[in-house]
């Protein structure tokens, strides 16, 4: 989780809560997962681990500040969601 989410990151402006939620997500979720059944614990280490290239082929295609631009103009007046 942590190399998705390091990965997630590329082309991002450095946000602070952000880079807590990195070092703080994954152990948290390792503490809760150690309880949980093995079924679950594959299944997210797998989907995890497929997650990556995907993420990082995402990132590199998206030029640079999309990320921001994305984030910034969503929200229509009226509340609503536009398609981006």
């Amino acid at each position: 989780m942590f190399v998705l989410s390091k990965v997630g990151q590329i082309g991002m402006p450095p946000n602070p809560q952000t880079k807590m939620m990195l070092y703080f997500m994954p152990v948290f979720l390792t503490l809760l997962f150690l309880n949980f059944a093995s079924g679950l614990n594959l299944y997210y280490a797998v989907s995890n681990i497929f997650s990556i290239p995907q993420q990082y082929f995402d990132r590199a295609a998206a030029p640079a500040g999309a990320g921001e631009a994305n984030l910034t103009g969503r929200r229509q007046a009226g509340g609503g969601m536009r398609a981006v």
